[in-house]
C-alpha cells in the first residue's frame, strides 16, 4: 500500500523522525522487511543451534556465541537508526532489548548444546519408571552416561622453532615534537612472527636516523605482547609485539625459547620514521581587497612528501596538491634517497629491501624541514581558508592533519563614505543653537576615521571617527560648505562618493506688520460692531499669530490665526457691547516661536442685534405635553422679539440675552412650527431674522398595554408548582416600554415595573393569583392600560395507587401498606399500579430484601431487620394509566418495596408522592439436594451399596421431603429394565443415606446415580437432573492380575521390564528391589520399568489405585547387572608432549565380569589459534581388543593424535548398547 501524502495536515512526528520517508517505502512495507529480517535471523539461528549440537567436535562450534551477539547487535542498532514507525524504541528500550537477546545467545550457545538440541528435536527415549527409585527417570541419562568411558590421551610433537621481525614489511611512524595536539606519543608496537615456540627474551639492534649511533634493545615477561595471528595458513604460527618509542632500524638478534631453546633467526629489518607533520603560517589575518601576501607552508618529514590541502574562497573549495616535497640535492649528494622511486612508499619496495646490509647508509632516513612559500593576491571581500587534510611522507606514512586548525584570512572591502544631505533642502543651524548635525552614510567595519574640510573658513582639515556603519551624524558649529575628503575604517582605506559635500544655512527670525480697522454699525451711526485686521509675515511659513481678547480687563476669548502666507486678513465680531481690547501675543513661523512686536488695540463694540434658537433640531412630542424652546439672543437690551406659532404672530418684552418661549399643551397631532421673524434693541436697530425654525412633531397614537387572551375576557394559566409561569402581553407604541404590574390577591399588592423591547413580550411571573396592569409607557409618552385580567394557579402533582380488584393478604389503606401472598423461589407474580395525572408517568420505588433465619438475625445487630438490605432502586414509564410491575422472587426471604418517587408530563422532576404506596410478599426457598463428596466412587463386583459403601444427601428447604433417585448401568442400553427410579417419601431430616440395599452391583463397569427432583412442605417443587453434585458414578471394579511380556531372567541397567495388568485400571503394583519395598500406579494396562541400577526385582501385588481387589503373583523376579566401564588415563585427559621418534604408553582400567572386548581409535590433533588449545579432529586408524581377561590394558604409540577408548563389553553386558 503507497504511502499517503496527506495536506494540510500536520504530520506525525513518529514518521518525522523516520530515516526512509513514507515517499520513498511506505512504511507497512519497511516493518514487512524488518520483521522477515529478525525472522531470518532467528531461523538461521536455530539451524546453527542444531548443527552445534550434531558437532563431533564441541569446541569447534564455541565461537557461535560471537558470532551471534554481533549479529545482534548490529541488527538492533540498524532497527534504531531507521526509526520505523511503530518499532521507533528509545536507546534505553533498545539496549534492553539487546541484552534480552544477547543472554539468550549465551544461554543457547554456551550452556550445553546437547540439551538445547533435544528441546529443539526431541527426546527420542523419554521418560520411564524407573525400578530403585519408583520415580519418573530420563532413559537417555541410563543408556548414555558418560562416565562408562572416561579419559583422554593426547600425544603432541613438538616442532622447531623460527623469528621474523616485520614480516609484512610494513612502515611504521612515530610523532615528532612539532606532531599536532592530541597525536599518540606512547610508540608503538613491532610484530614478531614465530613459529610453534613462545619467546622467553629478545635482543635487539636499534640505529637511530638523527644520531648514526646503535643502541641493543632487552626484552623479557610483560614486555612481550601475545596474540594470535588470525587466518594465518601456517599451523602454530603467532605474533608477539614489542613497544618502540624512537625512530630507527630495528633488527633481530636473539631469541631464547620458553623452553630454554634458542629460536632461529629470519634476517628481517623494520624502519620506523618520524611521522610528516605541516602546517600554514599567513603574516596577517587582515586584508583588504587588492592586497598580495606570501604564505609560509612548514612541511617536516623524510622526503620525497606529499601534501593534500583545500582552499576556499566564501563557498567555493578547491582541492590543491603538492607532490616531489623535497630539498634541493647537490650534484655531487651520494646519499640519494632510494624512496625517490617508490610511488607508494616501502609498499612498492622489494622484499630484499628489508634484508639488512652490514654497508647500508640510511642518511635518507631523517626527516628534513622545509618551507614552501605561496604567493596569494587577495581580489575579493570574502573570506580565505585554507585547510590542510593529509601528509604522506616517502616510506608511505600517511598523516591526517584534518585536526590542524584551518588557517582563515578575511579580506576586507574597502569603506565607503558620502553624505545624504538634500541640496533643495539644505542643513539649518538656528538662532540660538550651538550646533547642528550633518547626515553620513557610512560602510565597512567600525571603527571609521573621516577627514573634510569647511570652504568658508581657511582652517586645516579636520578629523572626526565613528564606531560604526550605517547613517550616523556628524557635528557641526557654523554655516557654510563642509566637503569629505578621505575615509578609514578598522582594517582599509576607502573612498569618498558623491555627494561628498553639505551646505548649512542660518533661516531669518519672524516678523510681523499689523494694521487695524474697526467695523461700522448698518442701523447706528457712529457704533462699532467689531475690528478687522489686516497682517504682514516675514520669515519662512507657515505662521501663526495668537491673541487674547478682554473686556473690561476679564480675558474673553483666546484665538489664533495660522496663514502660509506672507499677508492675512482677519475680523472679530464680539457678541455683546462693551469695551474691548485686543492683546497680540506670540508669534510662530517654521522653525521659531517668537513674542510679536505689536501694540493691544481698543475699542467700544455696539453689536447688531440677532437672535436663534439654542437647539434648532426637530424634535418629538406627545399630545397634551408642554415643551420650551430656549433662545440666544445677542446685542443692546432690552429687547422687543417677534415669532410666528402655528400662524399667530406673539410679541414679547425681553429684558436680558437669554429668552424661553413656553408653547401650551398639545391638542392635536402633527406638525408645530416656531419661527422668528424680528428683534429690536435698546438702541432702537431692528433687524430682520433668518434662523433656523424650531419643528415639533407631535405623535398621532398613544401607548396601550394589555393581556393577551382569546375573546378579550379574563383567562386562567395552569403551571407546574415552583414553575414560572409567561403571561403573554400585546404592547403598541414605540419600543422600549415601561410596563407597570401588582398582584391583585396579594397582601399588600407590590406594584412591580419591568422593562420589555418585544411588542409581543411575556410577563414571567411566579405566585398564584389575579395579575393586573397598572400603567405603562412607552420610549416617550405614557400610554393606557386595557382588560382583561389574567390568573395564574397551580395545576395538581400525580398520584399513585394499586388498581382496585387486587388480592391480597393483609391491606391497610391508612397507612398505605399492603401483603402480597407468599410464593416460591423462581415465580412469576405481579401487581398493578393506577396513575392519576397527566401522561407519560415516571415512577421510581426501592427494593429491601429481608433474608430467613441466622442471616435475619446478624442484620438486626446493624438495625437491618426491619426494612431489610436495600438492593435495587428501579423505576417504570407508562403512557397509560395503569402500568405493572413485577415483582422479584429470584432469592428467598421477604421482600418490601417502596414507592417514594412519582413524576409526570407536568411534574417531570422525581418528587415524592402522597400517600408513599409500600408493599410486602414472602418468597419461599426453592428445596435442593446434593451428593455428599464422602459417596464411595468405587466397589468390587457383588457389592452392595450399604453400610461403609451407602450413599448420603443432603437436603435444604422445609421437611418433610419428597426425593426422587435413578440408578443406571452405563454399559447397558437404556430402557425401563435397566434403569431404577426410586422415590423417597417423607423424608424428616435434612441429611439421610438413601436406601439402596436391594441393589446389587452384578456387572462391572460404571453405575449412575442422579437425583432427579426434590419437593418440601411449602410445595415448592426443584427438578435438580443436571445440577451440580446430583450425579455421581459409582465404578464396579473386576480383580486385578499381572504377566510378564519378555524374560525374567539376567538384565542389564538400561533395559526395559515390561508387564501386562488386567482389571480395571488404575493400577497399584507392589515390588521389593534389593530389600527394599515399592509402589507404582500406573493408568494403563501395561506396566514399563526401566532397570536404572543393578540388583533383585520381585513383583509381589497388583490391584487398584486403592489396591482393592488384589493378586499375588509369584516367580516375577529378575536378576539386574551393571553396564562394563573403561578408564584410559585414570579417567583424565592428559596432553603429553614429546619430540619425534619418542615413545608413550597408554594405561586402560576395566571394570565389569570378565572376559572384555574394547574398541579404541586415535583421531588428529589439531590447534585451536581462537582459544589457544588443541583440539580433537578426524579420526585416523581404528582398532579392537578382544578376550581380555585382566582388568588392565596398555597401548604403545609413537604418533601425534588423541587416543580413547569407544566401546566396552563384559559378559553380560555392553556400553554402548548395540
Amino acid at each position: 500500500m503507497p504511502a499517503t501524502i496527506r495536506h494540510g495536515g500536520r504530520v506525525p512526528s513518529a514518521q518525522q523522525r523516520a530515516l526512509i520517508p513514507g515517499t520513498v517505502m511506505d512504511f507497512p512495507t519497511q516493518r514487512l522487511y524488518a520483521t522477515l529480517v529478525f525472522g531470518s535471523l532467528q531461523a538461521y539461528k536455530v539451524y546453527d543451534l542444531f548443527r552445534a549440537s550434531l558437532e563431533a567436535v564441541p569446541e569447534a562450534s564455541s565461537g557461535l556465541v560471537v558470532k551471534w551477539i554481533a549479529l545482534d547487535c548490529l541488527y538492533m542498532a540498524a532497527l534504531y537508526i531507521t526509526r520505523i514507525p511503530w518499532l521507533q524504541f528509545s536507546l534505553l528500550k533498545t539496549l534492553f532489548l539487546l541484552t534480552l537477546l544477547w543472554s539468550l545467545d549465551i544461554c543457547v550457545f554456551v550452556g550445553p548444546l546437547a540439551l538445547v538440541a533435544s528441546l529443539l528435536i526431541g527426546d527420542r527415549h523419554g521418560r520411564q519408571l524407573s525400578v530403585s527409585s519408583g520415580k519418573m527417570i530420563n532413559v537417555k541419562d541410563v543408556l548414555f552416561d558418560p562416565s562408562h568411558i572416561l579419559g583422554k590421551h593426547t600425544v603432541h610433537i613438538l616442532p622447531y622453532g623460527t623469528a621474523k621481525l616485520n614480516p609484512t614489511d610494513q612502515a611504521y611512524c612515530l610523532p615528532g615534537i612539532d606532531a599536532p595536539e592530541g597525536s599518540d606519543d606512547s610508540g608503538i608496537y613491532l610484530p614478531i612472527s614465530m613459529n610453534d615456540t613462545a619467546p622467553k627474551k629478545i635482543r635487539m639492534d636499534h640505529y637511530d636516523f638523527d644520531t648514526h649511533k646503535t643502541k641493543v634493545l632487552q626484552f623479557s615477561g610483560d614486555k612481550i605482547q601475545r596474540t594470535t595471528e588470525i587466518g594465518q595458513s601456517k599451523k602454530g604460527v603467532e605474533s608477539f609485539y614489542v613497544r618502540v618509542a624512537k625512530a630507527g632500524v630495528y633488527q633481530l638478534k636473539h631469541i631464547v625459547s620458553k623452553d630454554g631453546e634458542d629460536v632461529r633467526i629470519v634476517p628481517h629489518q623494520a624502519f620506523v620514521f618520524t611521522c610528516p607533520t605541516a602546517k600554514i603560517a599567513a603574516p596577517s589575518t587582515d586584508l583588504c581587497v587588492g592586497d598580495k601576501q606570501t604564505l609560509n607552508l612548514h612541511v617536516t618529514g623524510v622526503p620525497p612528501l606529499k601534501l593534500d590541502y583545500t582552499r576556499s574562497i566564501a563557498s567555493a573549495t578547491t582541492q590543491l596538491k603538492l607532490n616531489h616535497i623535497q630539498p634541493p640535492l647537490d650534484r655531487d649528494d651520494s646519499t640519494h634517497s632510494p624512496l625517490t622511486h617508490l610511488a607508494n612508499g616501502l609498499a612498492d619496495a622489494d622484499p630484499a629491501f628489508f634484508v639488512p646490509n652490514a654497508n647500508a647508509s640510511y642518511t635518507w632516513a631523517a626527516r628534513q624541514h622545509m618551507v614552501i612559500q605561496l604567493n596569494v593576491s587577495f581580489d575579493q571581500a570574502v573570506p580565505f581558508t585554507y585547510q590542510l587534510h593529509r601528509i604522506v611522507d616517502g616510506a608511505g606514512n600517511v598523516v591526517d592533519l584534518t585536526p590542524i586548525q584551518p588557517q582563515k584570512i578575511d579580506v576586507h572591502a574597502h569603506p565607503e563614505a558620502k553624505f545624504t544631505c538634500n541640496h533643495k533642502d539644505p542643513v539649518r543651524l538656528l538662532h540660538g543653537q550651538n550646533g547642528t548635525f550633518l547626515p553620513v552614510q557610512l560602510k565597512g567595519t567600525g571603527p571609521f576615521e573621516l577627514t573634510y574640510e569647511h570652504h568658508d573658513h581657511q582652517k586645516e582639515p579636520a578629523h572626526v571617527s565613528f564606531d560604526h556603519a550605517g547613517t550616523q551624524r556628524m557635528s557641526v558649529a557654523s554655516i557654510g560648505e563642509y566637503r569629505l575628503l578621505s575615509v578609514r575604517d578598522q582594517f582599509c582605506k576607502g573612498k569618498v562618493l558623491s555627494p561628498d559635500n553639505c551646505l548649512v544655512i542660518q533661516p531669518p527670525l519672524p516678523t510681523v506688520k499689523m494694521e487695524t480697522t474697526p467695523i461700522p454699525s448698518e442701523c447706528a451711526n457712529g457704533s462699532e460692531i467689531g475690528m478687522r485686521f489686516s497682517v504682514d509675515f516675514t520669515g519662512t511659513p507657515p505662521y501663526t499669530l495668537k491673541y487674547t481678547v478682554k473686556k473690561r480687563k476679564n480675558v474673553v476669548d483666546t484665538r489664533q490665526v495660522s496663514s502660509a502666507h506672507s499677508h492675512y486678513t482677519f475680523t472679530y465680531l464680539p457678541e455683546s457691547s462693551g469695551e474691548y481690547t485686543y492683546e497680540f501675543s506670540t508669534l510662530t513661523d517654521g522653525y521659531y516661536t517668537e513674542k510679536a512686536k505689536l501694540k493691544a488695540t481698543h475699542q467700544i463694540v455696539h453689536p447688531q442685534p440677532n437672535a436663534h434658537f439654542v437647539d434648532a433640531d426637530p424634535r418629538r412630542a406627545c399630545l397634551g405635553q408642554k415643551v420650551t424652546l430656549p433662545v440666544k439672543i445677542q446685542g443692546t437690551a432690552p429687547y422687543t422679539l417677534v415669532y410666528m406659532y402655528d400662524k399667530q404672530q406673539f410679541t414679547e418684552a425681553i429684558e436680558g440675552d437669554a429668552y424661553k418661549i413656553e408653547l401650551p399643551p398639545f391638542e392635536t397631532p402633527g406638525r408645530h412650527m416656531v419661527t422668528l421673524k424680528k428683534l429690536v434693541d435698546a438702541n432702537n436697530c431692528s433687524k430682520e431674522l433668518t434662523t433656523s425654525d424650531a419643528v415639533i412633531d407631535v405623535r398621532r397614537d398613544k401607548p396601550t398595554a394589555m393581556f393577551y387572551a382569546a375573546g378579550g375576557k379574563n383567562a386562567t394559566i395552569y403551571v407546574a408548582q415552583g414553575s414560572d409561569a409567561q403571561l403573554p402581553l400585546r404592547l403598541t407604541g414605540e419600543s422600549p416600554w415601561q410596563v407597570s404590574y401588582r398582584n391583585v390577591d396579594q397582601s399588600p399588592a407590590t406594584i412591580h415595573k419591568v422593562g420589555l423591547w418585544d411588542a409581543n413580550a411575556f410577563l414571567s411571573v411566579r405566585d398564584t393569583g389575579r395579575y393586573e396592569l397598572v400603567d405603562v409607557q412607552d420610549t416617550m409618552c405614557p400610554g393606557d392600560v386595557l382588560p382583561p385580567d389574567f390568573t395564574v394557579a397551580w395545576t395538581p402533582r400525580p398520584k399513585l395507587a394499586f388498581a382496585k380488584g387486587q388480592e391480597w393478604v393483609d391491606e391497610k389503606p391508612e397507612s398505605s401498606t399492603y401483603t402480597r401472598a407468599g410464593i416460591c423461589q423462581g415465580a412469576d407474580d405481579s401487581v398493578v399500579l393506577q396513575f392519576t395525572g397527566r401522561a407519560p408517568y415516571t415512577c421510581r420505588y426501592d427494593v429491601h430484601h429481608v433474608v430467613d433465619s441466622a442471616t435475619a438475625s446478624l442484620g438486626s445487630m446493624f438495625g437491618l431487620a426491619a426494612h431489610g438490605v436495600k438492593i435495587a432502586t428501579e423505576d417504570v414509564t407508562s403512557g397509560l394509566e395503569n402500568a405493572r410491575v413485577a415483582l422479584r422472587s429470584d432469592k428467598p426471604g421477604t421482600y418490601r418495596y417502596k414507592f417514594n418517587q412519582l413524576a409526570d408530563q407536568k411534574y417531570p422532576t422525581l418528587a415524592q408522592p402522597n400517600p408513599v404506596l409500600e408493599l410486602e410478599q414472602r418468597v419461599h426457598a426453592a428445596p435442593a439436594i446434593k451428593f455428599r463428596t464422602t459417596a464411595p466412587s468405587s466397589v468390587c463386583v457383588g457389592q452392595k451399596l450399604a453400610g461403609d459403601h451407602a450413599v448420603w444427601v443432603d437436603a435444604v428447604g422445609q421437611p418433610p421431603f419428597s426425593v426422587h433417585v435413578r440408578v443406571h448401568h452405563q454399559g447397558t442400553p437404556a430402557d425401563a429394565k435397566s434403569e431404577q427410579i426410586r422415590v423417597f417419601d417423607n423424608i424428616t431430616t435434612n441429611a439421610f443415606a438413601l436406601d439402596l440395599t436391594d441393589t446389587t452391583l452384578e456387572l462391572s463397569g460404571k453405575y449412575q446415580i442422579d437425583l432427579l427432583r426434590i419437593q418440601d412442605a411449602n410445595g415448592c417443587q426443584t427438578d435438580v437432573a443436571g445440577q451440580t453434585d446430583t450425579k455421581r458414578i459409582i465404578d464396579a471394579l473386576d480383580i486385578a492380575t499381572i504377566t510378564p511380556l519378555g524374560a525374567c531372567g539376567h538384565v542389564c541397567v538400561g533395559d526395559t521390564l515390561e508387564y501386562s495388568l488386567s482389571g480395571e485400571g488404575p493400577f497399584s503394583v507392589a515390588y521389593t528391589f534389593d530389600g527394599t519395598t515399592g509402589h507404582v500406579n500406573e493408568k494403563s494396562n501395561k506396566l514399563t520399568m526401566l532397570a536404572d541400577r543393578a540388583g533383585n526385582l520381585t513383583i509381589v501385588s497388583v490391584g487398584n489405585q486403592r489396591n482393592q481387589c488384589q493378586s499375588f503373583p509369584t516367580q516375577l523376579t529378575s536378576e539386574i547387572h551393571a553396564v562394563p566401564s573403561s578408564r584410559i588415563a585414570g579417567g583424565r585427559d592428559v596432553l603429553e608432549n614429546i619430540h619425534e621418534g619418542e615413545m608413550v604408553q597408554a594405561r586402560v582400567d576395566l571394570v565389569g565380569s570378565p572376559p572384555f572386548d574394547f574398541e579404541w581409535q586415535r583421531s588428529e590433533l589439531i590447534w585451536d589459534h581462537t582459544k589457544k588449545h588443541h583440539y580433537k579432529g578426524r579420526v585416523l586408524e581404528s582398532h579392537v581388543v578382544h578376550n581380555v581377561q585382566e582388568y588392565h590394558y596398555n597401548i604403545n604409540t609413537s604418533i601425534e593424535g588423541v587416543i580413547e577408548i569407544v566401546s566396552i563389553k563384559d559378559r553380560y553386558c555392553q556400553y554402548p548398547r548395540a
